[in-house]
């Protein structure tokens, strides 16, 4: 089932590195419930980082590149999955959310600052 399958592989050293891999969906005009899914991507991944203790967690743009999620989609369910887990995580301290293309970075600092206001 896409959106709820997360993988774990730990690194060299189980208590310095883990790492999580979520799989999305392919954006299909946002019908076959795209959106739900990715949301569930981040609830997931979040989830598994509380039960694991992990204090730093960090995403990339997830599904916007090959699987064609308009950025601004991604970017609003991205940062607002986020804001809604750490209000009540007891162990997370930190999300990065990494943006590696300056066109994908200002969407997601545009959509960031609307939701602020």
């Amino acid at each position: 089932m896409k959106g709820i399958i997360i993988i774990i592989s730990f690194g060299a050293s189980f208590s310095l590195f883990q790492f999580l891999q979520p799989v999305a969906a392919r954006w299909r005009a946002g019908v076959f419930g795209e959106k739900n899914t990715l949301m569930r991507c981040y609830e997931n991944s979040l989830a598994l980082a509380e039960k694991y203790a992990i204090k730093t967690i960090a995403f990339p743009a997830i599904a916007t590149g090959g699987l064609f999620f308009p950025v601004e989609v991604a970017a609003r369910i991205a940062i607002t999955e986020v804001m809604q887990f750490l209000l009540e995580s007891k162990s997370i301290e930190k999300v990065v959310l990494v943006c590696f293309q300056t066109k994908v970075y200002e969407k997601y600092l545009e959509v960031f600052r609307e939701i602020l206001e």
